[in-house]
């Protein structure tokens, strides 16, 4: 299920479409097509860029607990901590995304540095990334969450 896009929609506002995207596709009011194939139990929220902020946000935003996961992809948000995100994300980027950077941010580095430290957290892998121009190798920490269900 898409929601549409404007020029002038921000994180925010996408944030709010999304959860609305995902109630309607469960009501009433959305075509049986739609709602044989919605899952109650399981509602993820993705998007790109400020769609991917607009992830971040219905993640945050949503207190219901309906929303499972999110996966924002090179996600763009002036917000840069969120802390009461406490569904799975998977955040995925671009080493050269001078928008929306990973890899290269304080977070990252200080993940990386606190699970080399054996603080935090116990599974933390890192994604090897080859550049496709410079051929030159990137590491970017990931950290893998586990879930029960």
């Amino acid at each position: 299920l898409g929601v549409g896009r404007h020029r002038r929609d921000q994180p925010d506002s996408r944030g709010t479409q999304l959860l609305r995207a995902l109630d309607w596709a469960v009501s009433s009011s959305a075509p049986s097509a739609v709602r044989s194939r919605a899952d109650t139990n399981r509602r993820g929220v993705a998007g790109h860029s400020m769609g991917g902020g607009g992830t971040l946000r219905a993640l945050a935003a949503d207190t219901s607990g309906r929303v499972k996961a999110g996966v924002p992809f090179a996600p763009y948000h002036t917000t840069k901590s969120w802390s009461q995100v406490n569904e799975l994300v998977t955040i995925v980027g671009a080493q050269n995304d001078s928008i929306a950077p990973t890899g290269r941010t304080l977070l990252n580095r200080g993940q990386a540095a606190l699970h080399s430290a054996g603080i935090w957290p116990k599974q933390l892998a890192t994604l090897k990334v080859r550049g496709r121009r410079s051929g030159r190798q990137r590491s970017l920490p990931v950290v893998i969450a586990a879930i029960d269900g």
